[in-house]
């Protein structure tokens, strides 16, 4: 079987941080931090971040290293050993992961947002959550070059996004899944979508418009 740059790895029953999935953000060097802006912005993107255990940062750092090595034994595009996992981080002993998704490719045309989808796999009407949000997330793997060092490492970017329970601004209660589906004049799944192995259905050129280009770290 012929190795595939791109990798789906699904993580589920995580808790989200920094969610900016609503809209497009980029780096204000000036304001000296992120700021809103159109998806055609430069370096505009949208991004989210979800906690990983010690053990789940380990199982995911070899998975990502194997992962490079497979496709490197087979790409003489990559030239250089393995680098880091760019967006896998530990601070004080707590692991997350940092996705994204750009907003436009280089030739200025717009990429379609990531979906999102509630606990019944409908679209989510209020896309904008907060820390602490608890879902299923798929993400594509893929080893990419960093324009800065000229090493490879692996890239992670968003498929889709799950949310289960989804914590507001103003929210101060605990949360429990809805026992019922939502109202919806679309047709719905006849159960909830918890589990990572239902993530995989995704649409295959929404993806491909994100990686056309040699995207960033």
């Amino acid at each position: 079987m012929a190795v595939k740059a791109f990798k789906t790895r699904n993580f589920s029953d995580v808790t989200f941080q920094y969610p900016h999935v609503n809209e497009c953000r980029a780096f204000d060097h000036t304001e000296n931090r992120s700021i809103v802006v159109a998806p055609n912005y430069p370096a505009a993107k949208w991004e989210i971040s979800f906690l990983l255990s010690k053990e789940q940062a380990k199982e995911f750092q070899a998975e990502c290293v194997e992962h490079f090595n497979a496709v490197k034994a087979v790409d003489p595009k990559i030239s250089t050993d393995f680098g880091a996992v760019h967006g896998l981080k530990e601070n004080d002993g707590v692991y997350t992961v940092t996705a994204h998704r750009k907003g436009a490719k280089k030739n200025g045309e717009l990429n379609e947002p990531p979906t999102i989808v509630d606990a019944w796999k409908m679209p989510l009407e209020d896309r904008e959550f907060w820390s602490g949000s608890k879902g299923n997330i798929s993400l594509a793997i893929y080893p990419a070059s960093n324009p800065s060092s000229k090493k490879w490492g692996i890239s992670i970017l968003i498929n889709k996004i799950q949310v289960i329970e989804a914590v507001k601004s103003g929210d101060d209660d605990d949360f429990t899944t809805a026992a019922t589906p939502r109202p919806s004049t679309q047709p719905a799944s006849t159960a909830p979508a918890k589990s990572s192995d239902d993530l995989t259905d995704f649409v295959d050129d929404l993806l491909q418009n994100d990686l056309e280009d040699s995207i960033p770290f």
